[in-house]
């Protein structure tokens, strides 16, 4: 019979913090609801009865992050699995502690001296997490627990892993996600939309972007698949995935900040790449030009059919801008499993207490003059950079 309580003891010293779970449930015991908090004590453990298994991630657990691959919810889970590892270099996958679980899916389970909350980073068709993190604030169950299995590694020898190569397994990882064409479309703006179709024959033709690049010193990678293009920056002999054409999508995201002529998380679609690198972002001045090159078509709107996905016929189509039924469900998911992401830490205990840091949020703060207002702002856009990464 299996002694969880010794193998929790043995977890805590490898700086892994064990937490009971309920029998018949993925849900912590009642007395674990301050896992991402409170290290677990071997008093604690001697106390309740574990029935099953589960170690906190994040920096309680000495920097542990986890992708989690839930291949159950692809329709064909053998393409997907063989997909997943083709993409990602044979010598990281080595590397990283593999477990099965319950479900038929995988933990790849690692240490980086920069972590964060645990976020989606592929979905299926219908909008379901299929890889995801589980990181500041998480947890995963863990064998010896029933349906676990660890089938590469220990958990005795949990790898440190590059932030490179972090970088490199959520890249590949966001490439599945079946929903990024839909997503992308709703970022474009109508002026956008609108400049698309009035330069049709130059934005069809991912050849175009590709000479574009490499005018300008992008080199292409030879690590092409069916929907991506890769591309390494200009100025660097590193050959790292720096930027990816979709092929489908017909648009470029660039994933460095280590170059400054295209923002991270935005998609450009040809002419936009043709103003940002032969124009220095000059957009009227090369529409122009693609009139004067005999690209252009007189368009003043949108298609009929565009224009109508961008009328607000109703209440609810006016906050579509805001979700959509994907992202909806997404939260749902989340909800329903226990695990919405929180805020990532600011690196002091008490402020963390009321108030985390989440990307993509607008925060106000008022006062009177001289209480110090800039000096605290000053120090978060600190912690955050150094705990985080954040550019400021």
């Amino acid at each position: 019979m299996t002694n969880y309580k010794e193998i929790a003891k043995k977890y805590l010293s490898l700086d892994l913090n064990p937490i009971s779970i309920t029998q018949g449930t993925k849900n912590p015991d009642k007395g674990f609801t301050q896992f991402t908090k409170e290290k677990t004590t071997e008093e604690k453990i001697n106390v309740f009865d574990f029935k099953a298994i589960a170690i906190s991630t994040g920096y309680i657990s000495k920097n542990l992050e986890v992708i989690d691959l839930d291949i159950y919810k692809s329709k064909d889970k053998k393409s997907f699995i063989k997909d997943f590892k083709s993409r990602l270099p044979k010598k990281l996958l080595k590397k990283l502690v593999i477990q099965k679980t319950s479900s038929g899916g995988y933990h790849l389970m690692y240490r980086c001296l920069n972590i964060s909350a645990s976020k989606h980073l592929a979905r299926n068709a219908d909008g379901q997490a299929i890889i995801e993190t589980r990181g500041e604030g998480g947890y995963v169950i863990v064998s010896p627990s029933y349906g676990y299995e660890i089938v590469q590694g220990s958990l005795e020898n949990i790898p440190y892993i590059t932030e490179e190569e972090r970088f490199e397994l959520f890249l590949e990882s966001q490439k599945l996600d079946q929903c990024i064409i839909k997503d992308t479309k709703k970022r474009f703006s109508k002026s956008e939309l609108i400049a698309f179709n009035k330069f049709p024959t130059y934005n069809n033709d991912p050849q175009i972007a590709i000479e574009l690049l490499e005018k300008h010193g992008w080199k292409k990678l030879n690590r092409e698949d069916p929907q991506w293009i890769s591309f390494t920056r200009p100025n660097t002999k590193s050959g790292d995935n720096h930027a990816g054409y979709h092929k489908e999508g017909l648009f470029l995201n660039v994933f460095s900040t280590s170059q400054s002529t295209f923002e991270t998380g935005r998609p450009y679609n040809n002419h936009a790449i043709y103003a940002e690198l032969e124009h220095e972002g000059n957009y009227p001045k090369a529409y122009a030009k693609l009139y004067e090159m005999g690209y252009g078509v007189d368009i003043e709107e949108l298609p009929e059919e565009e224009s109508e996905k961008k009328e607000w016929k109703s209440d609810v189509e006016t906050l579509s801008f805001l979700s959509d039924e994907l992202e909806e469900n997404k939260y749902l998911d989340q909800a329903r499993l226990n695990n919405i992401p929180q805020g990532l830490t600011w690196g002091f205990r008490e402020l963390d207490k009321y108030f985390r840091a989440k990307p993509n949020s607008l925060n106000m703060g008022i006062g009177y003059d001289n209480i110090g207002k800039s000096i605290f702002t000053l120090t978060m856009a600190q912690s955050t950079n150094i705990l985080h990464g954040w550019r400021w």
